[in-house]
């Protein structure tokens, strides 16, 4: 069995015939040195040209994984409101029965100074929800309290504070519609609706999303 010390020298030194390693223990004006000289630097590399493949494979399965459907920048903001947009973007505009409605959020800060933004880690504390069925019949309320304890449940859990340059954008993450909604099968019109938790709400509008288009499908 190959001893842990004879594995660490075979891993940091490239290997080489053992005639020509003789060579090294003799004089440095012996002409097998040149020859161990030679095959030491073909050795090293034939090393260098293996990791260096090794890498740009690995660089390479990383390139080709999928994105995430929101891991890029969002695409259509909505109306600048004191300073600031709002994007809301769908996974899926046809959401199977038995999925989630996933939609991600994030705000752009259109003003000309800093500011911090909360993101909430309670799915019910990120933004408000307008959402109507196509064709009428009203806002469309979330679903009710459980129990004295539910409301507890949505609003605990916290959240960080990034600060957002002038132009920056700042994630909201994700929300599960249907965690909040009754949805059924129909078609829904969904829009957002937040507010700087940092500024007097009887001083800011609201800053809405555009409006995205849901269906929930057999």
């Amino acid at each position: 069995m190959e001893s842990p010390a004879s594995k660490r020298r075979s891993f940091l030194s490239p290997q080489l015939p053992p005639r020509t390693c003789l060579w090294l223990h003799r004089g440095s004006n012996h002409p097998g040195n040149s020859i161990c000289a030679i095959a030491w630097e073909l050795s090293a590399r034939q090393a260098h040209a293996k990791a260096t493949s090794n890498f740009e494979h690995s660089v390479n399965r990383f390139a080709q994984q999928p994105r995430a459907w929101d891991e890029g920048p969002p695409t259509s903001w909505g109306a600048l409101t004191d300073g600031w947009q709002l994007a809301l973007s769908a996974e899926k505009q046809a959401v199977p029965l038995n999925e989630q409605a996933l939609v991600s959020l994030s705000v752009r800060n259109g003003t000309a100074a800093p500011a911090p933004v909360r993101a909430w880690t309670s799915q019910w504390m990120k933004v408000e929800f307008n959402i109507t069925r196509i064709g009428g019949g009203g806002l469309i309320p979330p679903r009710p309290l459980k129990d004295q304890f539910d409301i507890l449940k949505r609003s605990g859990g916290g959240g960080s504070v990034s600060q957002v340059s002038p132009g920056g954008t700042a994630s909201f993450g994700r929300v599960n519609l249907r965690s909040l909604y009754d949805l059924g099968p129909n078609t829904y019109q969904v829009q957002a609706l937040w507010r700087d938790p940092h500024r007097s709400w009887a001083e800011t509008c609201n800053v809405i999303s555009t409006e995205i288009t849901i269906s929930i499908v057999h």
